[in-house]
């Protein structure tokens, strides 16, 4: 039997890949944070792609300091299952009061049903971004 709540929308495997309009897209960020103990968080939906002291773009943005969760615009013209890995992303961040996606951060991502492949993805990203840090660190001391 379908569930008799049509806005659970969000949950619905086949609208998975459905778009969300803005509207909808506020509605699972605050029903999201809400379910998760954030409903004195702030959000805010902002134009372009975020971008971060070390030159990386984001979809999404948790400020722990300020308790304020962005989602870019962006993010919201991509499928619903995207959207909700994303923002879940940011929640997991909020939960563990943890800027940088360590181990602690994982877990609770993937606690939270962020997908896998979007949890591998960030860490490979942090990986490969700390490659690189090293590695321009290394040619400014003379190294090779």
């Amino acid at each position: 039997m379908p569930d008799p709540n049509p806005m659970n929308w969000w949950t619905d495997p086949e609208s998975a890949q459905k778009r969300l309009e803005p509207c909808e897209a506020e509605f699972l960020l605050r029903n999201l944070m809400n379910r998760h103990g954030l409903g004195d968080w702030e959000y805010e939906f902002v134009g372009g792609l975020l971008e971060d002291t070390t030159e990386v773009r984001h979809l999404g943005l948790c400020n722990i300091t300020q308790k304020r969760i962005l989602i870019t615009r962006a993010c919201i013209e991509r499928t619903v299952a995207q959207v909700k890995d994303t923002i879940l992303h940011e929640i997991a961040h909020a939960l563990t009061k943890e800027p940088n996606h360590t181990a602690e951060w994982a877990l609770k991502a993937w606690e939270l049903g962020v997908s896998s492949s979007e949890i591998m993805r960030t860490i490979d990203d942090e990986v490969s971004h700390a490659s690189r840090d090293s590695t321009r660190e290394s040619e400014q001391q003379g190294g090779s």
